[in-house]
């Protein structure tokens, strides 16, 4: 009763999962649900081509991560959820190996787009996949172009804004001054 896509991304979960043995066997006991085995299974194949020499390794990083990942999520008295537990394991990911992290930053930076998708009743999406830095940029320029409009204005906040990217793309309004600040610990400078 599903998809060939959304069977195919099942099937492919269930697959990684076999190779987790903790991951696996939270699951059919019931401690983890499908998508969190799903984030699991995601975030720990990214170690996979971590360091193809050194393949026995990796293989127990993966494992030793993917049991944190489960501990962290079933810890008694916590309630974790999806995002919480991605956040975390994207985290622990990305300082097992950072010169990965990297490269697959490098490669996504790649897939940078603009998509547009016709919806209904005369609208459409517009979205696109930016760099974070840039896209938060993006995003407080409009949210600060659009308080300025003013309390008397009657659109919602979200009103403004859409209006204000339509303005700003089509060249009837200036962007606003933002500063952005990033906040980097000292050991990360430090390598």
């Amino acid at each position: 009763g599903c998809t060939k896509m959304a069977a195919t991304v099942r099937y492919g979960t269930a697959c990684q999962a076999a190779e987790l043995p903790v991951v696996q066997q939270a699951w059919r006991s019931g401690l983890i649900d499908a998508r969190k085995v799903a984030t699991i299974c995601e975030q720990v194949s990214h170690l996979d081509a971590a360091d193809p020499a050194e393949p026995e390794a990796v293989g127990a990083l993966v494992q030793a991560l993917a049991a944190d990942a489960v501990g962290y999520v079933t810890e008694p008295g916590r309630s974790r959820t999806g995002p919480q537990l991605r956040e975390w394991l994207r985290r622990r990911v990305i300082a097992a190996n950072p010169a990965a992290a990297e490269a697959r930053r490098q490669r996504a930076m790649a897939d940078r787009r603009v998509v547009i998708t016709p919806t209904d009743d005369g609208m459409s999406e517009l979205w696109a996949l930016l760099p974070a830095v840039q896209a938060r940029q993006i995003q407080r320029s409009l949210t600060t172009t659009a308080q300025g409009l003013g309390a008397e204005d009657a659109r919602s906040m979200d009103q403004r804004r859409a209006d204000t990217l339509v303005d700003l793309l089509l060249g009837r309004a200036e962007p606003a001054t933002v500063d952005v600040q990033v906040i980097i610990p000292a050991d990360t400078l430090t390598g």
